[in-house]
């Protein structure tokens, strides 16, 4: 029941957005935005969403690595391109994340599928904070132009995860010292943690450069459209609408990530009919990703397997050890 009321309420806001945004479009100063652009700034941007993938797979590959995982580089962008292109057959940026679990898996071998959905977690969690770090101090660059809402949200957003995590081992420890029954189920999740302790910041440097890549992609297009942008916009308009837009409250966010186009393009005096358009030319530009995925998994879907490290521990077998002791102690 609660599954169909989620689905429902993700169905309205997509709907919603939508019917709003088409209700009040000028749809022919819409189809007049189209003769103008030009296509060669759009193939650029194509080319910058792809190849920000190979970034994201290294990522996925050293917090893979940062949990006793073999992640050969090749497989791992084998992995992330398939699943992009399987995923886009399931509601919601969940399918994607669903097949790269099960890809990984099913190349690190039979009961490693909790080791994988780690993996990908971190993956996900990563480049969220990436995403977020690059719109704050972005947003800092355009503060004159923007509500201080944006800019003090993002920056509050920021802030709090980073306390999170200088502070986590410190609120562990207090709950293990406080509720000793907790403490083993603590002790298997601190492991994690901790196990990512060393390739974290690495990979949030990466997650920051992969999202001024999608930041450039977004000057291509606006090059294309004609628009006349501070680049430091750019950077902040780009990853703040992937942020919000992967929030689980539409279908693959679509119509929040229209509307958010609209919104933030709004700011800096850009039309409705033109924000529009730059939506969907993002969106096409995007959806280049799972097309390549599909081509990726039919040439390689033979290649050979990947295995755990040799003379180390995976991570299923450190969570299930009744004897390994919490790293925090």
């Amino acid at each position: 029941m609660k599954k169909h009321l989620m689905l429902f309420f993700k169905v309205v806001i997509t709907g919603g957005v939508l019917y709003l945004i088409l209700s009040h479009l000028d749809w022919q100063a819409f189809k007049a935005v189209f003769a103008r652009i030009q296509w060669g700034p759009v193939a650029g941007c194509v080319f910058l969403l792809v190849s920000s993938q190979l970034l994201s797979a290294y990522r996925w590959k050293l917090l893979a690595e940062g949990l006793s995982l073999r992640a050969d580089y090749f497989s791992m962008v084998r992995h992330l391109f398939s699943a992009a292109f399987f995923g886009q057959f399931l509601p919601g940026g969940v399918g994607v994340d669903a097949f790269r679990i099960w890809f990984f898996s099913r190349r690190l071998g039979k009961g490693t599928l909790l080791s994988a959905g780690y993996s990908v977690v971190a993956e996900r969690i990563n480049s969220i904070f990436g995403m977020a770090l690059v719109s704050s101090v972005a947003a800092w660059l355009v503060v004159d132009v923007l509500p201080m809402a944006w800019v003090g949200g993002l920056t509050f957003f920021c802030g709090s995860a980073l306390l999170v995590w200088f502070i986590l081992p410190l609120l562990i420890r207090f709950i293990q010292n406080r509720w000793p029954r907790v403490t083993r189920f603590l002790s298997h999740e601190v492991l994690v943690f901790w196990h990512l302790r060393g390739p974290w910041w690495p990979t949030i440097l990466l997650s920051m450069g992969m999202h001024l890549i999608h930041g450039t992609s977004g000057l291509m297009l606006g090059t294309a459209m004609g628009f006349t942008l501070p680049v430091a916009y750019y950077v902040f308009l780009v990853p703040t609408v992937n942020l919000v837009s992967s929030l689980p409250i539409s279908i693959g966010g679509y119509g929040v990530r229209e509307g958010m186009f609209i919104l933030l393009l709004g700011y800096v005096g850009v039309e409705v009919e033109d924000a529009l358009a730059f939506a969907i030319l993002f969106l096409f530009s995007a959806i280049w990703v799972p097309m390549s995925g599909g081509l990726i998994y039919l040439l390689t879907r033979d290649a050979g397997e990947s295995t755990p490290l040799q003379g180390v521990p995976s991570l299923q077998e450190e969570l299930t050890s009744e004897d390994n002791p919490s790293p925090t102690r």
